[in-house]
């Protein structure tokens, strides 16, 4: 079977898998060595450059060929492999790390996820599919209740998402991620009033939030974040997070903060005074660049922080 197979010079291999198909081992050796040869507990099978269909039938291959019942990490990054995905109906009960980013699922392959065998997964990296406010839906609706770990970057996630996500089944998050969405002042409020209180890492960079979301967020029942990250961009704010909004986070319940981001938003003097005055004791980083500080509010972050600002 494995005659003039780049394989052919792995005697265990062709012994631990003698069916697997001979045509699959000129396109991708290097991916098929790491698969076989891996231990059993890990599967990484990423940006492999095939069509879709090419990619659902090696997974098959795959499938037939590695047992994937011990798997507690999978990687299946940025195989555009649509919503069907490519190990659909495989019992993965053991899995507890999950990487799908980049892979153009949306809500039906949210739908296909969030109702699977996968009640011990506790971390999902789910960024970049366009799952939209529906997958947002569906996943804080489904099985997961575990998760502590979500990453929802660049999903086109709006106001009604960030809603659902809050009010859902995720009591467990430590950690989510929705930057470059557009949750909105709105989004910020649901997500600070929801059930998230256990949230020690939040990323809303690019989400148009502006001071009323930073408002939100510094008044809510977040008061276990640690680290928090508001970036805007730097040709275009984004978030627009000016003084009122610096003043606000300031004088919240964020006390806790050993992190915050608010790289490229509005904030000038009068905000870096706010920041130099609030109660973040516990504050080891604290990133102002491409913002509107003045000499006079980079003098009063520099006297309370030290090294810990960055300009």
């Amino acid at each position: 079977m494995f005659e003039g197979c780049p394989l052919i010079g792995k005697k265990e291999l062709r012994e631990r898998f003698p069916n697997f198909p001979v045509s699959y081992c000129g396109m991708w050796e290097n991916t098929i060595l790491k698969i076989l040869e891996s231990t059993g507990s890990e599967l990484h099978f990423e940006n492999i450059d095939t069509n879709p269909q090419g990619l659902i039938a090696l997974g098959k291959a795959i499938k037939v060929n590695v047992p994937l019942t011990n798997l507690t990490t999978l990687s299946l990054r940025g195989n555009m492999i649509g919503p069907n995905g490519v190990f659909s109906n495989v019992n993965l009960s053991k899995l507890a790390a999950m990487d799908l980013s980049s892979n153009k699922i949306g809500a039906e392959g949210a739908k296909a996820l969030s109702h699977g065998n996968l009640s011990n997964l506790t971390s999902l990296d789910f960024s970049l599919n366009n799952i939209g406010d529906e997958g947002a839906k569906i996943l804080s609706q489904g099985i997961l209740k575990n998760l502590t770990i979500l990453n929802l970057d660049n999903n086109n996630i709006g106001a009604q998402g960030a809603k659902v996500l809050s009010q859902g089944n995720l009591f467990s998050l430590t950690s989510l991620a929705l930057s470059d969405n557009d949750i909105g002042v709105e989004g910020a409020k649901t997500l600070s009033h929801g059930n998230l209180s256990n949230l020690t890492w939040l990323n809303l960079s690019r989400n148009n939030i502006g001071d009323e979301g930073a408002k939100a967020l510094s008044h809510g029942n977040l008061s276990n974040l640690t680290s928090l990250y508001l970036r805007g961009s730097l040709n275009f704010s984004l978030n627009h997070i000016r003084d009122e909004g610096a003043k606000a986070l300031s004088h919240g319940n964020l006390s806790n903060l050993i992190m915050l981001d608010l790289y490229s938003n509005n904030i000038g003097d009068e905000g870096a005074k706010a920041l130099s005055n609030g109660n973040f004791s516990s504050l080891t980083s604290l990133v102002l660049s491409e913002n509107d500080i003045g000499d006079e509010g980079k003098k009063a972050l520099k006297k309370k922080f030290g090294d810990k600002v960055k300009f």
